[in-house]
């Protein structure tokens, strides 16, 4: 299965665009702005990067937007052009950009995970008390991949709070719920973290495709305020 593919837009709502791509991909040039952060990194590394840029600028065509470069800011994180919200995630070779209107949207949150390589020995590192206890009650064949889904979630809502917050969320500071009935994911603040005030949730969906998991969740949509 290489070349474009149509999955991760279920994750998300009318208005945002995506663009996905698995296997290989071919040369892909880079912007400057672009080339100064990867010029010396390893190959692979540089590959999963240029890939992101380019599904970026495939998903502004979806939106009528031109291509634009798109660097690397604070925490690593893409600098978007400025009507643009956005995100970028890719994982042994599937890689997916997600873009809406600024207008439209605070932030955009897209993670991509494979379930075999989130290993058993990360999970105290990145699980909570709860969630490890909820892991423990599911069964062992179903576990690998229900810890990968909730470190996706994790990894979609740090994403998603980043421009609107520029603060760092540790892992145990959000806690996650599956609603595996719905294909949805809640996600709790368990602290303040800057402008987010301890008990915000904000919603999620996920999908499982392939021996990976997806994650999606868009603010204001996803947000919500705490419940007292």
């Amino acid at each position: 299965m290489t070349g474009e593919q149509h999955i991760i837009s279920k994750l998300f709502p009318a208005g945002v665009e995506v663009y996905e791509l698995i296997g290989d991909h071919g040369p892909i040039d880079l912007y400057p702005e672009e080339e100064e952060f990867i010029c010396s990194a390893a190959p692979k590394r540089r590959r999963e990067y240029a890939a992101g840029r380019w599904c970026a600028r495939k998903a502004f065509a979806k939106l009528d937007i031109s291509p634009a470069p798109i660097p690397v800011g604070r925490g690593r994180a893409p600098v978007w052009p400025e009507s643009i919200v956005g995100s970028i995630s890719h994982a042994q070779g599937w890689c997916g950009a997600a873009v809406g209107r600024k207008a439209q949207l605070m932030s955009i949150g897209l993670d991509i995970e494979c379930v075999n390589s989130f290993s058993e020995e990360l999970w105290p590192q990145a699980l909570t008390h709860n969630e490890l206890r909820a892991l423990s009650a599911a069964a062992a064949a179903e576990r690998t991949l229900i810890a990968a889904l909730i470190f996706s979630a994790k990894g979609c809502l740090f994403k998603c709070q980043c421009p609107v917050n520029e603060q760092w969320i540790e892992f145990n500071g959000v806690e996650i719920t599956v609603d595996s009935g719905a294909d949805c994911f809640t996600a709790v603040l368990c602290e303040d973290i800057g402008r987010l005030q301890r008990g915000t949730r904000a919603r999620g969906r996920y999908l499982i495709h392939d021996g990976y998991v997806c994650t999606g969740m868009c603010w204001p949509e996803g947000i919500l305020k705490p419940s007292g």
